[in-house]
């Protein structure tokens, strides 16, 4: 595999050190789940969190997805499956629960005396693994009892019916091709050797934007990274379909205690909660949608909306909040472009400092 110096984990820290209470904005990437598509955004953000003078203690973690990784080290560190990959959709899910449950609890431990809130920030299909992943937190009381998952903001969500969308329609034939990953990586690893600069220009071609185009190149260079993207794609096409979390749970468009009622579509489970739990936490979920996003079906998305939107009063305090960019410009892949990176960043950091006040994030 080519030796580079793109980084499998990106981590910065702001505020006040001396402040006990910490805040840990865990970014969870799309697919390819590659966290260096995503730091200029991340550095964006961090600067908007800076000029905002926050007194909390900050701390910004993104890593890559398993077997995304370029660097040795990261892949021993993320060695959370027990054979070879590549990793179906739910086992990447399995990963990210460890890293974030690992960076939570590094966290606590290293200053032990202070309180820890966190907020998932995820991007495309990285939303869906972020609803997973605080459906899992809900379950667990000895995760609750050491941080708190105040807010998932969902970026571009990729988490129903992808098969629908544009895109989708598209690659729910090309996907499931027999050894289309192995034949790929084959070309590509003759175009290394024998082509380098096409490969190059092959790279920067179908990056969908003006950055991130070496990215792309070490991905296609990696050991199984294109493997690793047609699978987790083929999982996703296969497995996202209808709204799967339960409207109680997740959503919080229902009181705990009215869990088992409505003809909402779920496969949650819901025996976990108690008589204790209805006073449970709720985690505020926020969605940004693109304007037209070929990963996306329209009619879904508006459904989805029209069900699950808050509707700006007390009753549904609770609900999630959700919009639709108003730039048409600004594509799925927003990362890749500066403008539009700095655009979603923005917006970004204006709801982690809602959801760090405790502010009403409809007008944010």
């Amino acid at each position: 595999m080519a030796v580079t110096e793109l980084q499998d984990i990106i981590q910065f820290s702001t505020g006040k050190p001396e402040c006990s209470r910490k805040i840990l904005i865990y970014f969870v990437p799309g697919n390819p789940g590659l966290i260096e598509y995503y730091r200029r955004f991340l550095e964006h953000l961090l600067g908007l969190l800076r000029e905002a003078k926050r007194e909390e203690h900050i701390f910004i973690y993104g890593a890559s997805h398993d077997r995304f990784e370029f660097q040795e080290e990261t892949k021993r560190l993320h060695n959370h499956q027990n054979h070879n990959p590549p990793y179906s959709l739910a086992e990447e899910v399995e990963g990210l629960i460890s890293k974030i449950s690992t960076q939570a609890h590094h966290v606590v431990e290293m200053y032990p005396e202070s309180t820890l809130d966190v907020v998932l920030i995820g991007h495309s299909v990285g939303s869906y693994m972020l609803l997973e992943a605080i459906e899992w937190y809900q379950k667990q009381s000895s995760e609750r009892a050491v941080y708190n998952i105040i807010g998932g903001i969902c970026l571009f969500p990729t988490i129903v019916d992808m098969f629908r969308s544009d895109k989708g329609r598209i690659f729910k034939w090309i996907l499931p091709i027999p050894g289309l990953g192995l034949a790929l990586t084959g070309i590509i690893r003759l175009l290394q050797w024998f082509a380098p600069g096409l490969l190059t220009s092959v790279a920067k071609r179908h990056t969908p934007g003006p950055e991130g185009w070496e990215v792309t190149e070490a991905l296609a260079k990696s050991d199984c990274g294109i493997r690793q993207v047609i699978y987790m794609a083929r999982k996703e096409l296969a497995e996202i379909k209808h709204d799967k979390w339960h409207p109680a749970n997740l959503w919080g468009v229902l009181d705990h205690e009215d869990d088992g009622g409505g003809d909402d579509q779920t496969t949650t489970d819901t025996r976990y909660l108690n008589g204790s739990s209805s006073s449970l936490a709720r985690t505020k979920l926020l969605f940004l949608w693109g304007h037209k996003d070929y990963w996306v079906h329209d009619e879904t998305r508006d459904g989805l909306i029209a069900k699950r939107r808050t509707r700006g009063t007390h009753e549904t305090r609770h609900w999630p909040w959700m919009e639709i960019l108003e730039n048409e410009e600004i594509p799925h892949t927003f990362s890749l472009d500066p403008e539009h990176s700095d655009h979603v960043a923005m917006k970004t950091a204006k709801w982690v400092e809602g959801l760090l006040n405790g502010e009403d994030l409809s007008n944010a």
